[in-house]
């Protein structure tokens, strides 16, 4: 079940500038969340961000949303990405396989949308460097359950290069700096 990017999109779940501060590790999570988008922009793999209830959250935080366009970010209300109609549609239009998912909290909006997202007949890949919880501990249970279904437990340098696929690829070198500064 390697990632291509052909068959892939990328969907950053709710990191939003008022539950970051209170994540676990946050920062390195954002730090790899940017290494990711800008990687898929280089590889023209479709990214999209959830904002969770951004009235009562605030937006996605501004490192990130400085490398995503306005049409790139999509509401939600429900925990899930993969139970609001008009998400699904979008990923539905895409006609992709492969859904990259990572965010912010991983035990709750990111597994049920990666649950969700396999009941919908995607991949989902959870990118275990680019989630954060509250708590350490919460992550690593999220972690194991997808695990334990199935879903493939990745790196964000897993990501990177099964997406380059090879050396030679136009985008190696600015890839290879995106890694370098993880």
């Amino acid at each position: 079940m390697r990632l291509h990017r052909d068959s892939t999109a990328l969907l950053v779940v709710d990191i939003q500038t008022r539950l970051a501060p209170a994540m676990h590790q946050s920062e390195s999570a954002i730090q790899a969340n940017s290494a990711l988008i800008q990687a898929a922009r280089q590889l023209d793999i479709p990214i999209f961000a959830s904002e969770h209830c951004a009235e009562r959250i605030g937006p996605t935080v501004p490192d990130l949303r400085a490398l995503l366009r306005d049409d790139e970010i999509l509401p939600k209300r429900h925990f899930s990405c993969a139970d609001d109609d008009g998400i699904v549609q979008t990923l539905k239009h895409l006609g992709k396989s492969q859904i990259v998912v990572t965010g912010m909290e991983a035990h709750v909006c990111v597994l049920q949308t990666v649950l969700g997202l396999a009941e919908h007949g995607y991949t989902p890949y959870f990118v275990a460097d680019a989630v954060a919880s509250r708590h350490a501990q919460n992550k690593e249970l999220a972690a194991h359950r997808l695990r334990q279904q199935g879903v493939p437990v990745i790196s964000t340098e897993m990501a990177l290069f099964e997406w380059m696929g090879h050396a030679d690829h136009p985008a190696f070198r600015g890839i290879l700096s995106l890694v370098k500064s993880l």
